[in-house]
């Protein structure tokens, strides 16, 4: 057999105190824990689509609508050129021409401009609380430039150049109609969505009436800008 040497407890001591002692090392930096994400199927949204959105969603959705009114000014558009040519071909050039070229006082005639274009915008407001009345919006800017059209035509013919004044404010008042035309069919799109929706989305969401009213007031306001400065116009030029 081997011999096998014993080392005594002060043997180990003393060899423990010749082995040089060993550099500290450093610590190691604490990483932060950075927050889990929650999936989405625990936030509802879906990046594929294939899930229904959430009620921010359809609210963004209005309010890109409401930047876009694309189709009501190409309405208003084809409704002013056809008013034109239905004044000028049909002969009723002095009928027409005499809704802008009527004479009266200031408040005669700012009342029967506001009762014109604000029935346009009021028909907009209506249409808005119906799920369906972006199928039916439309028509309102079409109208009103068939309309605007018309009465232009006719006051060249009456007035001649001096007609060309009376261009702005009713290129005004169409922009006023065609902006409320955009946030009608904003409003109709977004309750067709709530009503096509889960029903329990529906009650946590509600459509942004009192956002669609102050778009509509503004509106109301280019509108009655637009018509005090054709009143004025009117009256102290008659």
């Amino acid at each position: 057999m081997e011999n096998i040497a014993v080392m005594t407890p002060a043997q180990h001591a003393g060899q423990a105190a010749d082995r040089p002692e060993r550099p500290e090392r450093p610590e190691r930096p604490v990483r932060p824990v950075r927050p889990k994400f929650p999936e989405p199927s625990e936030t509802g949204i879906d990046p594929a689509g294939t899930a229904e959105e959430p009620p921010r969603a359809v609210h963004r959705e209005y309010r890109r609508r409401c930047r876009i009114p694309v189709g009501s000014a190409l309405t208003a558009a084809a409704g002013t050129a056809a008013g034109a040519f239905a004044a000028a071909s049909a002969g009723g050039l002095e009928y027409s021409g005499s809704i802008l070229c009527s004479t009266g006082s200031f408040w005669e005639i700012l009342g029967m401009r506001l009762l014109w274009g604000a029935a346009f915008l009021l028909a907009e407001y209506i249409l808005g609380f119906f799920a369906l009345g972006d199928m039916l919006v439309w028509t309102v800017p079409l109208v009103c430039g068939l309309g605007t059209g018309a009465a232009l035509t006719g006051a060249f013919s009456l007035r001649g150049i001096s007609a060309a004044l009376l261009i702005p404010s009713c290129a005004a008042s169409v922009g006023a109609v065609i902006c409320g035309a955009g946030v009608s069919a904003a409003m109709s799109a977004q309750l067709l969505r709530l009503v096509s929706t889960d029903k329990s989305s529906i009650v946590a969401a509600r459509p942004a009436a009192g956002e669609y009213t102050l778009r509509f007031l503004v509106c109301l306001a280019i509108l009655l800008g637009s018509f005090i400065a054709e009143a004025a116009f009117r009256s102290f030029s008659a």
